[in-house]
């Protein structure tokens, strides 16, 4: 039998949850069914009462792979991708800078900011800001790194949770996966 892709990506805001529903039930009165994350540090999910149903929580910014194999055994494979609300950062800034033009990303656990602001203390207080932001997510702190400005006036920020570094470690995090059984 031929290797199979994934047949989604799901994204899933940090700290938050998405329902995540399969065309079948996930497990049957005769049979189980089971659910295997890649890394479980990335994403948790909650098992529902509807058997098509699971809810993801995201847990820290990264991506992992999540298997559903139901009772029926049809097999579905989802690359999910967990970040940080960049929406409700990018508003934020928007109302506290409307002066300044920003544009976000997000690179593993780093947010990355883009654009032109007034002055060297303006883009110290969009830093705190979107410091303070990435804090809240309760990951012990953004590490935010001091902006390095491009050619063009633009400035990108690297943020992300505490114990990532420079060299882009830290979101993509080694380890055994885990698997449960629903019944």
């Amino acid at each position: 039998e031929s290797l199979k892709g994934n047949d989604a990506a799901i994204k899933v805001v940090l700290g938050q949850g998405r329902l995540l529903t399969t065309r079948e039930p996930i497990a049957m009165e005769e049979g189980a069914g089971v659910i295997d994350v890649g890394n479980p540090s990335i994403i948790d999910f909650e098992v529902l009462p509807n058997p098509r149903m699971i809810r993801l929580i995201g847990r820290s910014p990264g991506v992992t792979d999540l298997s559903i194999t139901t009772s029926e055994d049809p097999v579905y494979n989802f690359e999910v991708h967990v970040g940080y609300d960049l929406k409700l950062l990018n508003a934020q800034l928007r109302q506290l800078f409307p002066d300044a033009s920003l544009r976000l990303g997000q690179m593993g656990p780093h947010v990355v900011v883009e654009g032109q602001a007034r002055s060297p203390s303006q883009i110290d207080q969009i830093l705190r800001a979107i410091d303070l932001h990435i804090s809240s997510y309760g990951l012990g702190g953004s590490g935010a790194s001091q902006p390095r400005r491009s050619s063009s006036g633009g400035f990108p920020i690297g943020g992300g949770q505490s114990g990532a570094n420079d060299q882009g470690q830290g979101g993509q995090q080694q380890g055994g996966g885990g698997a449960v059984i629903v019944q």
